[in-house]
């Protein structure tokens, strides 16, 4: 995997939890009391000309280094969804009675 390299940058990240709007529509579904939570991330940046000129093409040894990369202005974006049991079935760190 290459390495992404940036000198500037933005980030976003949402995060939906749908508190049971599918899951609870499909009836055997409903029982394991799921939440499907929704997420997505997007990733914009850069890497300036100024920069790019400072990465060195060769080892002190003279032996060719693997090239950086950086982004070119074409973002990077990741979706996903996953199911979560509900909160009142889950205690986590907190104390919880019966």
């Amino acid at each position: 995997m290459e390495s992404l390299f940036s000198d500037h940058y933005v980030s976003v990240r949402y995060r939906q939890y749908l508190e049971g709007f599918l899951l609870n529509r499909i009836p055997l579904l409903n029982r394991l009391k799921w939440r499907l939570l929704a997420t997505a991330s997007v990733l914009e940046g850069g890497l300036r000309q100024s920069n790019q000129n400072l990465i060195a093409t060769n080892t002190p040894t003279g032996e060719e280094t693997v090239p950086a990369g950086h982004f070119t202005g074409k973002p990077y974006v990741e979706l996903g969804y996953m199911a979560l049991k509900t909160s009142s079935d889950f205690c986590g760190s907190i104390s919880c009675s019966a």
